[in-house]
């Protein structure tokens, strides 16, 4: 069946059924690639985080101190005030000042060069960070914020920590709400030394979490865009609440990790190679077949292949009941062309001639050329038997016109014998001398014409037909006598 099919159909069918063999394989190693890309960059998000984590834990643990002095005295003084702000700006690499607000409104702040914009600021009456407030009072916990615009200008991630008045043993007094401490932790300035900022990282960056927010606040660092596309996250834990730390690979990370492309073109080389190979080898044996069933002047098949399709044909006719047809054509007066206008003249006639009886046929029907100028055609599934006798007229009509090419103007005209299936046989030898009888019969009775198979067909026929047309090759016999 394979030898069958043409050799680029096959070869296309190699190529599409290994197609999906290099789209898995590529699959499977973008996927791996991908997972190694994540992890490097999971790797060195992790560093970063670890720094971001690291920085603000220091400077906040800085605020607790002063948490602690309040508690103890809280109508600390100006001068105790400055003391302990300064040793926690001078520990703080990053805090812009240290304040103290009683009653959530601010009346300590250090340094004040620069910051006096906000001494007497109210919490409660800025909406950006009235939230940030009620959640320490709620709370009774540190709570970072931000990052915010600051009065005195610049931006600030700020950690406020509440302050309770401590336990009076001598009144047995339960500890009031003072109000809070801040350090506003300079944000640029964070970003910059944790690494957020440098342009050779192998990733873009975004955070999300604002006011430690991590599931409900918006993206306040970095593109936006940098979560739309499964991006690889890390939580950055806060006192109170988290941020939401997250990386997409650049595009030369990524290039730098992958064999997307050696895996394509080793993969596009070897089924191009093999899709070759198929067709190479398929299509030799495509030409040994043709050459071994097929006529090298005309195409058409020859008598081997003729004889297996007739075979075939009269077992399903057999199993069917079926009629068919086997019509044998020999060309009247052919030789004349060989030696008037040479032997190329001659092929060429023999191929116009062929091409003529196949344009008379179905598809489904076989036309051979089993000699020089002598060919069969058989005609499958006939409703009758004037059926056949149709088509050799049409045969004949066609094959009358006049030549085009080398011998130019020059007509020739065809014989035909029709033998029927299977009245008049009912094996493919049987059918065919029948019909060459019957050929031979209507050579005799003035060329040009069809005839049916007799009943009882007269041997001598074809022995006088033969000897004509020898004559008429140059080569005169004397014709037997009847």
């Amino acid at each position: 069946m394979i030898s069958r099919i043409r050799p680029s159909v096959l070869a296309a069918l190699t190529f599409v059924m290994l197609l999906p063999g290099l789209v898995f394989i590529e699959r499977a190693e973008n996927r791996r690639v991908q997972e190694h890309v994540r992890a490097v960059v999971l790797s060195e998000l992790g560093t970063l985080r670890a720094k971001l984590e690291g920085i603000l834990a220091g400077d906040l643990a800085l605020l607790r101190g002063l948490v602690a002095f309040v508690s103890v005295h809280p109508d600390i003084t100006l001068e105790e005030f400055v003391g302990i702000a300064r040793e926690i700006k001078q520990g703080g690499a990053h805090i812009r000042n240290v304040g103290l607000a009683r009653n959530n409104v601010i009346s300590h702040i250090f340094p004040l060069a620069g910051n006096e914009a906000a001494l007497g600021l109210d919490y409660g009456k800025i909406p950006s960070q009235r939230d940030a407030v009620d959640r320490i009072m709620e709370t009774g916990r540190m709570v970072v914020a931000g990052p915010v615009s600051l009065v005195q200008g610049g931006t600030a991630i700020i950690g406020r920590a509440p302050i309770f008045v401590a336990y009076d043993m001598a009144h047995h007094k339960a500890g009031d709400y003072w109000g809070l401490a801040s350090i506003p932790i300079d944000a640029p300035g964070l970003f910059e030394t944790v690494g957020l900022l440098n342009p050779d990282l192998p990733f873009t960056l975004a955070l999300r979490g604002k006011d430690g927010q991590s599931a409900n606040s918006g993206i306040f660092f970095g593109e936006p865009k940098v979560f739309d596309n499964n991006p690889v996250t890390l939580t950055v834990s806060l006192p109170e609440g988290s941020w939401v730390l997250a990386a997409q690979p650049k595009p030369e990370l990524i290039a730098s990790g992958t064999s997307i492309w050696i895996v394509r073109l080793l993969g596009g080389a070897v089924i191009g190679l093999l899709t070759l190979l198929v067709f190479r080898i398929t299509h030799d044996s495509w030409l040994l077949r043709e050459a071994a069933t097929h006529d090298p002047l005309t195409g058409l098949p020859n008598r081997v292949l003729l004889q297996d399709r007739l075979e075939h044909l009269v077992a399903i006719a057999g199993r069917n009941q079926a009629r068919f047809a086997v019509l044998a054509l020999d060309l009247d007066n052919f030789k004349p062309i060989n030696d008037t206008y040479g032997h190329q003249a001659g092929d060429q006639a023999l191929q116009i001639i062929a091409d003529r009886i196949k344009s008379c046929l179905r598809s489904a029907d076989t036309v051979a050329r089993v000699g020089g100028d002598e060919f069969i055609v058989v005609l499958g599934d006939l409703a009758s038997n004037e059926d056949a006798g149709n088509v050799a007229s049409k045969i004949i009509d066609s094959v009358a016109r006049p030549l085009v090419g080398e011998s130019n103007g020059y007509g020739v005209s065809v014989s035909i014998g029709i033998a029927i299936f299977p009245e008049d046989g009912d094996a493919s030898e049987a059918l065919v001398k029948r019909a060459d009888f019957a050929m031979y019969a209507s050579k005799l009775a003035g060329k040009n014409r069809f005839g049916y198979a007799t009943p009882q067909p007269r041997p001598q026929f074809c022995t006088e037909a033969r000897a004509e047309k020898s004559a008429v090759a140059g080569n005169v016999v004397d014709l037997p006598k009847r």
